[in-house]
């Protein structure tokens, strides 16, 4: 890598010329120019170059074919530094034995009393040999090679281990060649990578582990045939236990599964539970009894019936456990079975993988998906039918309660569903007779018997009841009219509600009147209005007044809403002349003396109890802005005739005149929310310092 084209190669190490085992100098401490310098490889002379651009080093000074001048550098000065600090980090001796790899000895720094450089052991010369004297005075040496370009490999590696040498290699391959010396020196004695070539104690303990492993590999491959072997007889065993036939089961662990049957039935999911595949013929018993049984493990049925999120390989390890315990096992299939992969024996059990396979094709079934979430798409879906029967359940009980307020009892048979049990086992009955009653049909009839009217504006079919197998029966043992108790339950409510909406309608007349007369009394001219008006008829006919006679219509889906929308729309206009007064009120607390109040509100009281519309008869104070509008116009007035002596009665006289281009009095004009009309008739009173020519002098108002 360092040697480039043109001025030839380059390095970063230099040494002073005299023979090749002269000292190296770093490019960094040579000067820009020197020369006098040689190539550690070739020799040849270079010279230092350290410009500005290019990487700092010494480059050939007659250029040449010298490629190997940093690699020479390298292994030079890596031969240096252990020769000078006398120690280095060798690598742990570890071996491959039965289980895995073993370490005999751990990496450890190891320091030596001398280091032999380039030096012949018998045949050999190593880069380095590290000697090291025992306590005993034994001397054991350690021979040390360093892999730049050439590592110890073949012919020489055989010949190293036959002479039972001790040899290690620092790997520097794939070092930087411009290092500086220091971080070369950590390579070198620590971090770089390290290996044993040949080490005598090592290899002799491989030899050993090897002669194991191999007897291990013999002794695999014969529990493999025996394995093998057993795994074929049992695989006959299985195959000849096929033509077993299915029985159906007997006793109380029969009476159980066909309730799990009639369950799944019940809510509607036999038919997913019975149409996937799976492993029957490893059974005693026929499939829908093993299936429901497996079913009933993952979602058990209890008067709480909570589900939770189920893992599947448990709930298919104890479905297993209670299948073998019932016997439904086929005994070639009944114990677990050890078989032989390669590698060791694996355990397999063939119900547990049966049942879980079964709630898998299950999940996907009622899914349509193959994968993901299974357990919680089977829990979800199971969920869904067991409320929907758990609805069906609550609204059978609710209506039996219903029908004992009138004196009937609700049957099936001969048994009476007053409880959870009786409701429960009526519902798996009818499912599996195919009769699946709604829940709103139910709901339907115990609104119509505790409301007095259907929910929907139709009365129920009571006729499904008998079809469904339900009589409502009497305590005498009677079987009763439902439809008789429907119109008698009707009747009853029918009064009910009508003594209720005329109370209602009575309570609201009441506090409407109730208003009025506070406000009369607060502004005693006005009773005279309110006579001529809605209020006065209130007043005469109370609740006989047009609108107010409500009647109850118990053919309505809810004849109580329409009793009060009714009533709502008859007091509309008293609530709408209420709002108008509250509103004229405001306007009257404007002006500028008690006279002109007077006469404000008593005008805009007459122009609103004129009317008998719903809408308000004073659009034109509806709005904030609109009174906003209408203080600022006071407020003018006011202060004109303060200003200029218009006046006390300024305002009124100026409320009572038609102002320019309209034919009613001002106040009129405010009052029809003409905004437009009366802000022109405000700019014309501030831009005068005079009364405007269209307000009327007193002589004439009263005239």
């Amino acid at each position: 890598m360092l040697a480039a084209t043109g001025d030839g190669p380059r390095t970063v190490f230099a040494q002073e010329p005299g023979n090749r085992d002269g000292r190296l100098i770093h490019i960094d401490d040579a000067p820009n120019g020197k020369t006098g310098l040689v190539c550690p490889d070739c020799l040849h002379e270079v010279v230092a170059r350290q410009g500005e651009k290019r990487r700092h080093s010494f480059a050939h000074w007659k250029g040449g074919d010298c490629v190997f001048a940093g690699e020479t550098a390298v292994h030079r000065l890596a031969k240096d530094i252990i020769a000078q600090r006398g120690h280095l980090l060798i690598p742990a001796i570890e071996i491959i034995d039965v289980g895995g790899k073993k370490q005999l000895n751990p990496a450890t720094t190891m320091s030596f009393d001398e280091v032999l450089v380039e030096r012949y052991a018998g045949t050999q010369r190593p880069d380095l040999i590290g000697i090291v004297t025992d306590r005993y005075g034994e001397e054991h040496r350690l021979m040390i090679e360093i892999h730049v370009t050439n590592p110890v490999y073949g012919r020489r590696k055989r010949k190293l281990a036959l002479q039972k040498h001790t040899v290690m290699e620092i790997d520097l391959s794939k070092i930087d060649r411009d290092i500086d010396e220091e971080a070369l020196a950590a390579a070198v004695l620590r971090d770089a990578p390290r290996k044993w070539v040949t080490h005598l104690r090592r290899d002799t303990l491989q030899k050993e582990a090897d002669e194991r492993l191999k007897k291990e590999e013999e002794d695999r491959k014969r529990r493999q045939s025996h394995a093998i072997m057993e795994r074929e007889q049992r695989d006959i065993a299985r195959t000849q236990s096929l033509v077993i036939p299915a029985r159906v089961p007997e006793g109380k662990e029969a009476d159980q599964a066909i309730r799990d049957l009639a369950l799944w039935r019940a809510i509607e999911f036999q038919d997913v539970i019975l149409v996937v595949s799976a492993q029957d013929a490893i059974f005693t018993v026929p499939p829908e009894f093993w299936r429901a049984r497996v079913m009933s493990v993952f979602a058990p049925w209890d008067v709480h019936a909570e589900f939770q999120e189920r893992d599947f390989l448990r709930i298919a390890s104890a479905a297993a456990r209670d299948l073998k315990a019932l016997g439904w096992v086929k005994k070639a299939y009944f114990s677990v079975e050890k078989d032989f992969t390669g590698r060791g024996f694996r355990e397999r059990d063939f119900v547990e993988d049966a049942c879980a396979a079964l709630l898998e094709n299950v999940a996907a079934a009622s899914s349509g998906k193959s994968s993901g979430a299974q357990a919680l798409t089977l829990t979800n879906a199971i969920r869904a039918k067991w409320e929907a029967f758990k609805e069906a359940r609550s609204s059978i009980l609710a209506l039996s309660e219903a029908l004992h307020a009138y004196g009937a009892k609700l049957y099936h048979g001969g048994r009476h569903l007053d409880d959870l049990a009786a409701v429960e086992d009526y519902l798996v009955n009818a499912g599996a007779q195919g009769v699946r009653p709604p829940a709103s049909y139910f709901d339907g009839l115990l609104w119509e018997l505790n409301h007095g009217h259907p929910p929907y504006g139709r009365r129920t079919d009571v006729s499904m009841m008998e079809r469904m197998g339900l009589r409502p029966v009497s305590d005498e043992g009677e079987v009763l009219d439902l439809g008789g108790l429907m119109i008698a339950a009707s009747c009853d409510k029918a009064q009910v509600l009508q003594r209720q909406i005329d109370t209602r309608v009575k309570e609201a007349l009441q506090k409407c009147l109730a208003y009025f007369r506070k406000l009369e009394d607060e502004w005693p001219g006005l009773r005279d209005i309110l006579n001529r008006s809605m209020v006065g008829e209130l007043r005469r006919l109370q609740d006989k007044a047009p609108g107010f006679e409500i009647k109850i219509d118990m053919d309505l889906s809810r004849p109580e809403k329409s009793a009060e929308e009714q009533l709502a729309r008859a007091l509309c206009p008293a609530r709408r002349l209420a709002k108008d007064l509250a509103r004229a009120v405001a306007f009257s607390e404007s002006a500028g003396d008690q006279a002109t109040r007077e006469w404000v509100f008593y005008t805009c009281a007459r122009m609103a109890a004129a009317s008998s519309d719903s809408k308000s008869a004073l659009p034109g104070l509806g709005r904030e802005t609109d009174f906003t509008a209408i203080n600022a116009l006071m407020r003018t007035l006011q202060e004109k005739s303060h200003k200029h002596g218009y006046g006390a009665d300024f305002q009124r006289r100026a409320l009572g005149s038609p102002p320019p281009g309209e034919d009613r009095p001002l106040l009129e004009v405010i009052l029809a929310g003409e905004r437009m009309s009366y802000l022109k008739a405000l700019a014309d009173i501030r831009q005068r310092s005079f009364p405007s020519p269209w307000v009327m002098k007193e002589d004439s108002r009263h005239r």
